[in-house]
């Protein structure tokens, strides 16, 4: 099916073909006959694989990365697709518009995409209309983690007060909450994953946490999205100990690239943004692998970046990630990629003669 929609899909510029999925997935999503469609064109072949992330029982380890369904808007469409857990965002406080369009490229020929969106978003407001218009759909069931960013109008030494509020707006929408202080594309926000600057972050979130369970009742896993430039195993370790230190449950890793390593052939390779898709692959791992030596089993830890099959998901998670995100190979490959790494994964599973996912990770 999705052979068929994708030649159309690309001879329209990159964003506007986001935004025509996105409304198609929103239409499916609030319609009870076209889910169920999608779900027995998709979902349904996708095989059960339960793993567990920070606690949280997933079905698969196969998650929709944030950046997708940014506003909320098409939460019950992705998950009919299949997907083990799905992560909506990022959501600013305030709306705000993002960068100057054109600020999406596709560099097809290696599988990839530069975006220099700027968090764009509709704000807490719209974002909790649009996940409750979908509350009768079943997404209450599924596993849900809400992205929370600042808003580019707030000064990178009051950032902390915008992640205190989307903590507090997140913590009764979703399963987990994640901390993105990544993004190449809001100007200076990955001066938050230096230095004091994380130890400060991080503590007054831990103030907040414990407040929010004080008045809830109820705790959630939060996470850490990190980005893949800069990464030395120090920088590395530098976060891993402080999200260790502030009661951090996991660290996602990673976000897009600023470097064009690989892609240089391409005219828009040098387009101002974050790379992502296969060509960030190397550099995802090379991160990853890090985090798991800094980490030594203290966190809970998502591979996110140049993911798009199941070798790439099952050495992810063979070096020590509990589960994946996808993204860009979701674009270039369509929504049966979920079956195929599932499904890859389980042949793994069983080849080793193993009950459990976990326990074939391990063989």
């Amino acid at each position: 099916m999705y052979s068929l929609l994708r030649p159309v899909l690309f001879s329209l510029d990159a964003e506007r073909s986001h935004d025509l999925v996105m409304g198609l997935a929103g239409r499916v999503g609030r319609n009870k006959a076209l889910r169920a469609v999608a779900r027995s064109v998709y979902a349904s072949r996708v095989p059960a694989l339960p793993v567990t992330l920070a606690g949280i029982p997933l079905p698969n380890p196969v998650g929709l990365a944030a950046g997708l369904d940014k506003h909320a808007s098409a939460t019950a469409g992705m998950l009919s697709l299949g997907f083990g857990f799905v992560e909506l965002g990022t959501v600013t406080p305030q709306p705000q518009s993002g960068n100057d369009r054109p600020r999406m490229f596709r560099l097809i020929k290696h599988n990839a995409l530069i975006n220099r969106m700027g968090f764009n978003s509709e704000g807490f407001h719209r974002f909790n209309e649009n996940l409750a218009a979908q509350r009768d759909t079943g997404i209450d069931t599924c596993v849900i983690g809400i992205n929370i960013g600042k808003n580019a109008a707030t000064p990178i030494e009051r950032a902390a007060d915008d992640y205190v509020a989307g903590l507090q707006f997140a913590w009764s929408l979703g399963n987990y909450v994640t901390v993105n202080i990544s993004s190449p594309n809001t100007q200076n926000l990955r001066e938050l994953q230096q230095g004091d600057e994380i130890s400060k972050l991080l503590e007054t979130l831990a103030e907040t946490r414990q407040a929010l369970i004080g008045s809830s009742g109820s705790n959630k896993p939060i996470f850490v999205k990190i980005a893949p430039d800069a990464m030395g195993p120090e920088a590395v370790e530098h976060i891993v100990e402080n999200a260790v230190a502030t009661g951090i449950d996991g660290l996602i890793a990673t976000n897009t690239t600023l470097a064009r390593q690989g892609v240089e052939d391409e005219r828009l390779s040098q387009e101002a943004g974050g790379l992502s898709g296969a060509p960030l692959s190397d550099a995802a791992s090379k991160v990853l692998t890090d985090v798991i030596k800094a980490a030594d089993g203290r966190l809970s830890l998502v591979a996110a970046g140049g993911i798009g099959s199941a070798d790439d998901a099952w050495d992810r998670m063979r070096s020590g990630a509990q589960a994946v995100q996808i993204y860009t190979s979701l674009i270039y490959q369509g929504p049966g990629l979920i079956r195929e790494i599932v499904t890859g994964l389980e042949q793994r599973m069983r080849a080793v003669h193993s009950t459990t996912l976990a326990d074939a990770l391990t063989k």
